[in-house]
């Protein structure tokens, strides 16, 4: 299978055997440098329980290409797979533009349903991020997560976010200005919610923004200091939780300390991205909340009050800080679990990666983008927090390529 910039099962695998050479080199080499060792769960986990930990991921590793494997033999894609993936006219997807173009008379290129699409998904994600913090929770509040956070609306702010972002990236062709002007604006709104997904957005900014481009010296510049100043943010984003006060006029305030010990927080990003995940889901395997019943919410689309998810929220979790993991809750299944589990996961990414690939060939890069994304945010996810919130992003990827299938199909009947 040729590789691709933007292939889901690369980055997943490259994602984990990275984050699994790095654990190993933490625990016999780094001797747990300046002491970083949250919640001391490195030295709680055992030389069997890291041993079973370890065979445990290499069984998904496996079981995951094993899956993809057998989507790729199924759909008999070969040649797809094989072909190489031209990036370039990050144009709007051919649906979109025919649907809405009547909209804007004598613009048979798109800049005006890029312009509305922009401007109104910028409007409606700032609205979504102020209703979320309620009573000026954006401005200021005494608590990192508030009680009376509406976890609806943050819901639809994430995916309002994303779509801006992915919409922005295509109106940069047209009008570089706004397109910055509003990224920047969304960026320094969302300082408020102290959260990581700031990284998210300024990463998928920048390298949808880097495959439209020509490639050349210039583009690979601006790509490696949207990467420099996205670890920045990063080391910033991470250290806010244990403020005192939250909200962006506190978050603001904190920069200048933030800068300090520099050199210890980078060490830090790289423990807290790649290395924490495999202790949390080590403390996670051994825990005896995990239960068939709980498997069964966690993997439940529907939403957490119906499921019954916050009947069992607050034993889902190592501390108040630190939730379980997804790999934690599978593993903790049993062997035969895990396998199913990654097999039919990897079944799944293996059906984004064909429907990515063709995208890419027919032209339509939004969609695929989109779903790339999906598949990255369940990749970070499920190491680190628990399967529930993991696996709604391949529920959001399914239902993508659902009504994409659904769209083709109408349209070839009505041609």
């Amino acid at each position: 299978m040729r590789y691709i910039l933007l292939s889901p099962i690369y980055s997943y695998v490259l994602l984990l055997i990275g984050s699994l050479l790095l654990v190993i080199m933490y625990r016999f080499y780094l001797n747990n440098y300046d002491g970083i060792d949250l919640f001391s769960f490195n030295k709680l986990t055992g030389q069997d329980n890291f041993l079973s930990t370890l065979n445990y991921f290499l069984l998904s590793l496996n079981a995951f290409l094993l899956g993809a494997s057998i989507h790729h033999v199924f759909i008999r894609s070969g040649r797809l797979y094989r072909k190489k993936i031209n990036y370039g006219g990050l144009g709007v997807d051919n649906f979109i533009r025919l649907k809405l173009a009547s909209i804007f008379r004598g613009d048979p290129s798109g800049k005006g349903v890029l312009l509305f699409a922009s401007v109104n998904l910028f409007i409606i994600a700032q609205a979504l991020l102020f209703l979320s913090y309620k009573d000026s929770g954006v401005l200021y509040r005494s608590e990192y997560i508030p009680a009376n956070l509406s976890i609806g609306y943050a819901i639809a702010m994430q995916i309002a976010n994303l779509a801006l972002i992915v919409s922005l990236s295509q109106l940069h062709r047209y009008n570089k200005g706004l397109s910055l002007l509003l990224f920047s604006i969304t960026v320094f709104l969302n300082i408020s919610t102290g959260s990581r997904k700031l990284l998210i957005y300024i990463l998928l900014y920048a390298i949808l923004l880097f495959v439209q481009s020509k490639r050349d010296l210039r583009a690979s510049i601006n790509l490696f200091l949207s990467l420099t100043f996205s670890i920045v943010v990063l080391l910033y984003t991470i250290q806010l939780r244990a403020l005192d006060n939250h909200g962006l006029m506190p978050y603001l305030q904190f920069i200048p300390d933030s800068i300090q010990n520099f050199g210890y927080q980078a060490y830090f990003v790289i423990y807290y991205f790649f290395i924490y995940g495999f202790f949390v889901t080590a403390q996670t395997q051994n825990s005896l909340a995990i239960n068939w019943s709980t498997i069964l919410i966690g993997i439940n689309p529907i939403f957490g009050n119906l499921a019954g998810w916050y009947k069992i929220a607050d034993q889902m979790r190592l501390n108040i800080y630190a939730p379980f993991s997804l790999y934690g809750e599978i593993f903790a299944m049993g062997w035969e679990t895990t396998l199913a589990f990654f097999l039919t996961i990897g079944f799944f990414f293996g059906s984004f990666e064909y429907h990515i690939r063709h995208s890419y060939s027919q032209g339509k890069y939004l969609s695929g983008h989109i779903i790339y994304f999906l598949c990255v945010m369940f990749s970070i996810y499920a190491y680190e927090y628990n399967l529930r919130s993991s696996t709604r992003y391949i529920y959001y990827a399914i239902l993508l390529t659902v009504f994409q299938w659904a769209v083709r199909k109408l349209s070839r009947k009505r041609t």
